[in-house]
């Protein structure tokens, strides 16, 4: 099991900063602690895509 410490999320996320076009691209982080298991935080363009799209995890 991997388990990645905070400074590893942000590290993270500061690197896809650098890449994300926002005007195009949509990021989205889920939280899976039971603590903040319903936050979602969004990056980039919001848009709704059909269930029977492709979507990349």
């Amino acid at each position: 099991m991997f388990l990645a410490s905070l400074s590893d999320y942000l590290l993270l996320r500061y690197e896809l900063d650098d890449i994300v076009d926002l005007e195009c691209d949509s990021l989205r982080f889920y939280s899976l602690g039971t603590k903040d298991s319903t936050r979602i935080e969004h990056v980039g363009l919001q848009r709704h895509m059909p269930v029977d799209d492709a979507m990349m995890i």
